[in-house]
């Protein structure tokens, strides 16, 4: 073998390499020591073809050895091929799909195996669907800490992911594998999660964990939770403030009490939040807590400090939940906020949330809401917020609206709310309205109007009424109108699709469109099919090297495009 081949570095960099062999030409390589070899490498999920290339690869011989084990054994999709580290002998049952269980005590010689490969785990992931009939009984995490050595089962663990739900077992006997270590934790709570199991897991977190930076709870199950689980966590709510070093927080959508939330806010250094509902309740609960949906009423103390850090947001419930966050929101560094509002109490809420968000969110960047309305909210499903509310979030990047019922903006206020966001990167204007009972307001005049003053724009969805094609001369002299009686009759004019001191000249050629946009999607848009080059000659135009996407009929615009 060349002596290339003998370098750590070197090494670790190939099984990189094979590791992610979908972007094999841009694996960064970093010198940052870990805990086990003196590189890092690939960190993400492997595929079955990779495991299987990289466990070939350990087979080779002694030198490719320890770093493809490194690699093979940095991730496991769950507990069970720990278990297989064990002599066959003190095992229950040679079959993986059963309840595994210990038949006799474990001997220090039973361990030697498990430790040469433990010390390479360092994230456990949520089970793969092939484990999904595969359970480990209570009893066997509980003699796995009672006769282990010493020290910790996993020294060099990190992540740690639990779901009850496809076999994993009982969350407080897979707590045996935690240690000061575990930065990050992802729990799945279901109907078979206990009060007690939940109370064990929550007040062992401190001791068990005290350098934890993530913890996401969430909960999967096509019922109603049990709703002990909600106080349990009420019980425990002065926990999170022993977890000093929390940077991101996940928790289920029943865990939005006003003393809840209080006790979360006051973690020092929190930066993201995230509330979450499973799909599959969507629709399926009414929040009665109307006081919560008034914006006048106090939540508590003038004086009280809460979320101070936050940069990252993400809801997902009725609006008075989120009302009961977003109104005790202190800090003003929220630079990305992702809303999912499943139930409206009244009309208004939409523009009193929207409104709320753009006077404490004056940093905000990214913007996503979207409106998934029950089926007992047909009253309310046409409500919509003004699109200039959100004109005090100056560096604003990223927009995206989703609304069953089509926008009421016109191109006019789309136009003044644009020109408040010279840094937009990416809009998205409801483009698939599911409730579409009447036509859109916004014309073909809204893609000239945020390509002459979006100059950052890449992508662009909306739902446009296309039946009249705007020339683009015409629409060229009334931008040049209206800038000769607002600027100064002297010197030059420069603004957005035209540098020029005269009014723009005929023709095309005039106009300046954006190189930058990629992707145009004109959504559930109609479109006549006489005017088929017409319309591909105002895109092309305005997006020359922009993509096109939308319904069946857009297809031919999209080749000729091409």
């Amino acid at each position: 073998m060349h002596t290339i081949f003998q370098t750590d570095e070197i090494l670790r960099l190939i099984v990189s390499h094979l590791a992610n062999s979908s972007s094999r030409f841009a694996t960064q390589w970093t010198g940052t020591p870990t805990s086990y070899g003196s590189t890092t490498f690939y960190s993400g999920s492997l595929g079955p073809m990779e495991r299987k290339s990289i466990a070939k690869l350990a087979r080779t011989c002694r030198t490719w050895e320890e770093i493809a084990l490194d690699a093979l054994w940095k991730e496991i999709p769950t507990v069970e091929p720990l278990f297989g580290l064990f002599p066959p002998s003190c095992l229950s049952s040679a079959h993986r799909h059963e309840n595994v269980q210990f038949t006799r005590p474990l001997v220090p010689s039973d361990w030697t195996r498990f430790h040469y490969y433990s010390p390479r785990v360092q994230r456990i992931t949520l089970l793969d669907t092939r484990y999904s009939r595969w359970t480990v009984d209570f009893k066997t995490f509980l003699s796995l800490s009672h006769f282990h050595p010493g020290g910790s089962i996993l020294p060099n663990l990190q992540h740690w992911a639990w779901d009850t739900h496809r076999g994993a077992g009982d969350i407080v006997g897979g707590m045996c594998f935690l240690s000061s270590s575990v930065t990050s934790i992802e729990v799945t709570l279901g109907h078979t999660t206990s009060a007690d199991t939940l109370f064990g897991f929550v007040y062992n977190l401190p001791m068990r964990c005290p350098h934890l930076q993530t913890l996401a709870l969430c909960y999967n199950d096509r019922d109603w939770p049990d709703w002990s689980l909600e106080a349990t966590m009420t019980a425990l709510q002065s926990i999170f403030g022993l977890l000093p070093k929390l940077k991101r927080l996940s928790l289920p959508f029943f865990m939005d009490t006003p003393p809840f939330i209080s006790h979360v806010g006051c973690i020092p250094g929190l930066l993201e939040l995230t509330i979450g509902c499973p799909e599959k309740l969507v629709g399926a609960f009414v929040d009665d807590d109307s006081d919560e949906a008034l914006v006048g009423i106090p939540t508590g103390p003038d004086n009280e400090v809460l979320f101070e850090d936050l940069a990252s947001v993400t809801l997902q419930s009725t609006m008075s939940s989120c009302f009961r966050f977003l109104r005790r929101f202190s800090s003003r560094n929220i630079t990305s906020m992702h809303l999912t509002v499943l139930h409206l109490r009244s009309s208004s809420q939409l523009t009193e949330c929207v409104t709320l968000i753009a006077l404490r969110c004056p940093r905000l960047k990214n913007f996503n809401i979207q409106y998934t309305p029950a089926q007992h909210d047909v009253s309310f499903d046409t409500s919509y917020f003004s699109l200039t509310t959100l004109k005090p979030c100056s560096e604003l990047e990223e927009l995206s609206i989703g609304h069953p019922r089509v926008a009421p903006w016109t191109d006019d206020e789309v136009l003044e709310a644009v020109r408040c966001w010279p840094r937009l990167r990416a809009l998205r204007l409801n483009p698939r309205p599911s409730r579409m009972i009447k036509e859109p307001k916004l014309t073909l005049r809204t893609l000239w109007n945020i390509v002459k003053w979006c100059r950052h724009l890449e992508t662009v969805r909306f739902f446009v009424d296309t039946s009249i094609i705007p020339p683009l001369n015409e629409l060229a002299r009334d931008d040049f109108q209206q800038l000769t009686a607002t600027d100064p009759p002297s010197g030059t004019i420069s603004r957005g699709s035209y540098t020029t001191g005269v009014p723009p000249s005929l023709g095309a050629a005039a106009i300046k469109g954006s190189n930058m946009i990629s992707l145009v999607d004109f959504g559930i848009s109609q479109r006549n099919e006489s005017s088929t080059q017409e319309l591909a000659t105002f895109i092309a135009t305005l997006c020359p090297l922009a993509q096109v996407q939308g319904g069946e009929q857009w297809r031919e615009v999209a080749t000729i495009l091409r």
